[in-house]
């Protein structure tokens, strides 16, 4: 008799959600958080995903009939048909009946008039649903946990502690300094980053942080580039951590390094959830991305993706790498289909301002202390373009802390220029879909085995998080245009 593991994974999501108190060790918590979260994923998709399956292919079979009818018209859609037939009606099947569904969706795109566009949007409401059910499960599962993610990259090796402490008393002329600890603290999947604490410093703060390059890293920037935008950053008063020294000799701790300032605060969310909401916070950052996005962009120099591309070319080549990245996943998805198709048709609305944006400002990029914003870390994925992608970004989360319209104000106070709302529309999709292309790149690493629980939980729980924002995204797209 097979033994079933739902009961023993409920168990766990309910030990590690009651287990959390607020003084219990931060990377503890972050930890539980993570584990929760994806084992609420495991038990979501083993139990209340298939009922919500079964009731996806129950409403695609009512409009089956007008679906094949418009593919019977079209060459080569005989065969599609068929299959529509097989996972929908003979042998029920959501999985194989995505990949079908997604190479009618794309046959559809091309050989469509008004009434084909409809058929397109029900398609589209249906899945929209099923996730909408998916997203309300979540939350009730999740509900009252709360706390930040964390990096749990390995410590250094005895040997290589004793390098970078070397590297310290030389660099910067301090012959006693030693190393007191060393502990890995927040950050994404691309770089590993350290809290160092010193004794015996009389030049350096008694906190460094170290950041430095890792071969699972899901973005081709590297920390150089990322210290030369913070010397400009730093200048320009950002709230930024003041950089120190960039390290390329990769010999030292396993990977190219810098060296920059500690600022107290935490994150107060994920990737996607604000778990902590405060106006405060939101208005700060607010605050900030206007003093950012008015910097003329020549103060950065010509190293900056994007530095020397119109923002339509610059558009036009990163939805093309995504949408390849994504097929090559082998992930079936309607709602990707039909979201490329709509970006690729509406790329005018990519063009607008220019200036930087930092491309990655959620919770687990920036800091906070009692309520109000600290510092922006992690600068390793900007570029020059329309700063729309930036509001586009932080829009979901934003509006977990007040008023999108409050925001936007404060981000024109502060020198922002406030977008059209069909810029805002563009970039709010192209947002969700390169998020779940970055997805599909954390799941490969996860599972190759050389990922870390970072990936995972993208794998987990922010496919499922970030798909629900993509498809309500794209519907609500759809309806207006």
């Amino acid at each position: 008799m097979q033994q079933q593991i739902e009961p023993y994974l409920a168990l766990l999501q309910r030990e590690l959600a009651t287990s959390l108190r607020p003084k219990d060790d931060d990377n503890a918590k972050r930890i539980s958080i993570y584990l929760s979260r994806m084992l609420t994923q495991m038990l979501l998709r083993g139990k209340t995903l298939p009922a919500l399956q079964r009731e996806a292919i129950a409403e695609l079979d009512a409009i089956l009939d007008e679906l094949n009818g418009r593919l019977r018209a079209i060459a080569s859609g005989m065969v599609i048909t068929a299959d529509l037939m097989l996972y929908t009606r003979i042998t029920p099947d959501f999985y194989s009946l995505q990949s079908v569904l997604q190479s009618a969706v794309h046959m559809l795109l091309t050989n469509t008039d008004d009434s084909g566009k409809i058929l397109l949007k029900k398609i589209l409401a249906i899945l929209c649903r099923l996730e909408e059910g998916l997203h309300q499960a979540t939350l009730s599962h999740n509900a009252g946990l709360s706390g930040e993610q964390v990096d749990i990259a390995p410590p250094l090796t005895e040997l290589q502690w004793r390098i970078l402490q070397e590297y310290f008393r030389s660099t910067f002329a301090e012959p006693e300094l030693e190393i007191k600890s060393l502990n890995p603290i927040t950050g994404g999947g691309s770089k590993k980053t350290l809290i160092v604490r010193l004794r015996y410093n009389k030049t350096l703060p008694d906190v460094i942080v170290v950041r430095a390059d890792q071969a699972t890293g899901v973005v081709e920037s590297t920390v150089s580039d990322e210290y030369r935008l913070l010397e400009t950053l730093y200048e320009e008063g950002l709230p930024v951590p003041r950089p120190y020294a960039l390290e390329s000799d990769g010999s030292i701790i396993g990977g190219a390094f810098i060296v920059v300032g500690f600022i107290e605060g935490s994150n107060i969310g994920d990737q996607a959830d604000v778990f902590e909401p405060s106006r405060n916070y939101a208005a700060g950052l607010a605050r900030a991305m206007g003093k950012l996005h008015r910097i003329p962009p020549e103060h950065f120099g010509e190293r900056i993706p994007g530095a020397c591309l119109s923002t339509l070319e610059q558009v036009r080549g990163e939805i093309d790498t995504f949408e390849m990245m994504w097929r090559n996943s082998r992930h079936p998805s309607v709602v990707l289909e039909l979201a490329y198709a709509w970006l690729k048709e509406h790329l005018n609305l990519a063009e607008g301002r220019r200036a930087l944006n930092h491309c990655d400002l959620a919770c687990h990029n920036i800091l906070a202390k009692d309520g109000e914003l600290t510092a922006i870390l992690d600068w390793e994925t900007t570029l020059i373009g329309n700063p729309t992608r930036d509001l586009a970004y932080v829009y979901p989360q934003m509006i977990q802390c007040m008023p999108w319209e409050g925001f936007l104000a404060e981000y024109a106070r502060a020198g922002g220029t406030v977008p059209t709302s069909a810029e805002f529309d563009f970039y709010r999709l192209w947002t969700q879909c390169w998020r779940m292309s970055y997805v599909c790149v954390a799941r490969s690493f996860f599972r190759s085995g050389s990922g870390t629980l970072v990936h995972a939980y993208g794998a987990q729980h922010l496919e499922q998080r970030h798909g629900y924002e993509l498809n309500m995204t794209l519907n609500d797209i759809y309806r207006r245009y």
